[in-house]
């Protein structure tokens, strides 16, 4: 399990608020009053068994995602979404653009599928190697894009992504694209636009990074209707618990605070980015809401600064499990300037103190 561990392990003491939790990348703004407020008055439904079709929640989503409601199945959480498309379709060959989310790689082997592991990192240079990733799709294959990509944040080309679509079409292969943080990207950035125009182009989303909602598990799975239909026929029965459904309610009020947060995390991104790189670190650049770092310094080793960083309360996300990763690389969530400011404090304190143990 140890290759499959996630961030956000915040119970490693008595009280998970102990932690500055850089290992997660959620939204420092928190939850919004108006989504915490439909949340606590849930509870008011937890005596009854939710809707099984999920309408309030389906149309809740769409007027948030300005998609059709017969495109858009609620899902428990982003990983209940991705879990409920590779259970239901089953693919017999996974193709996984690497390094990205452990996930796909777990539930494709659960289905017992053959994993093709596909680089797109290079020397620390992102490369799409269309060629052979057309060479492997067949008519019982799923291609896994992650976009931005977890954990080097970059989107993926439309015009790349378009010559993909065109090519699952006509051999009747699967396209999975994960927009999980597209919500830290301009809206144009979105595949979503293509959903029901191609059968084989499938997009799950997740509203736990952008409203800060991870124990509330609210996602959703966007794709044509027929395929609609036959997921919502293969998910167990009440996806969705009263939680879920009454966060649903604020989302279509939220698309303003959304923006706001995006444009904010814009520039926290890059003030934190010039910061890390200050200290002597490679930084990636990212669109998302977290940044990809490398240790340059080959005397340091990332699970010292991991160990350093937790003497400080400070939970950063090591990557060494990542495919085409390794010891040298790690993630940090873009979070509150304060709480960024004291992740650059505490660096600079752990490298002083391994700078002169050294000597």
């Amino acid at each position: 399990m140890n290759s499959f561990r996630h961030g956000g392990d915040v119970w490693q003491g008595k009280d998970p608020g102990d932690w500055i939790d850089f290992s997660a990348n959620l939204n420092p703004e928190g939850t919004p009053e108006k989504m915490m407020d439909e949340i606590k008055n849930s509870i008011e439904e937890i005596g009854f068994y939710p809707d099984q079709n999920m309408w309030e929640a389906k149309k809740n989503i769409s007027v948030f995602l300005r998609c059709d409601m017969l495109n858009v199945l609620p899902a428990n959480g982003g990983i209940g979404a991705l879990q409920l498309i590779v259970e239901c379709e089953r693919p017999q060959k996974a193709i996984i653009i690497e390094p990205s989310f452990l996930e796909y790689k777990r539930l494709s082997i659960n289905a017992g599928a053959e994993i093709i592991r596909i680089p797109m990192l290079k020397n620390d240079s992102i490369i799409w190697d269309v060629n052979r990733i057309k060479k492997e799709m067949t008519c019982d294959s799923m291609i896994f894009i992650c976009s931005p990509s977890n954990p080097l944040g970059n989107l993926v080309e439309r015009k790349l992504l378009a010559d993909l679509i065109e090519h699952s079409e006509k051999i009747g292969g699967k396209i999975l694209l994960d927009e999980a943080f597209i919500d830290y990207c301009d809206e144009r950035c979105s595949a979503r636009d293509l959903i029901g125009r191609f059968d084989s182009l499938i997009i799950i989303g997740s509203f736990t990074k952008m409203f800060a909602i991870p124990g509330v598990r609210l996602g959703y799975v966007l794709a044509s209707k027929e395929s609609i239909d036959k997921y919502q026929k293969h998910m167990m029965p009440w996806m969705l618990s009263a939680q879920a459904v009454g966060a649903s309610r604020a989302l279509p009020g939220l698309r303003d605070f959304a923006e706001q947060s995006r444009i904010k995390n814009n520039h926290l991104r890059e003030d934190l980015a010039s910061k890390l790189s200050k200290l002597g670190f490679k930084v990636f650049d990212s669109e998302g809401s977290y940044l990809l770092v490398k240790i340059k310094d080959d005397n340091i080793q990332l699970d010292i600064i991991e160990k350093r960083l937790k003497e400080y309360k400070i939970l950063i996300r090591n990557c060494s499990n990542y495919e085409c990763l390794g010891e040298r690389y790690f993630r940090v969530g873009v979070k509150s300037d304060r709480e960024n400011r004291i992740l650059i404090e505490s660096l600079k304190k752990v490298l002083s103190d391994l700078n002169k143990e050294g000597k």
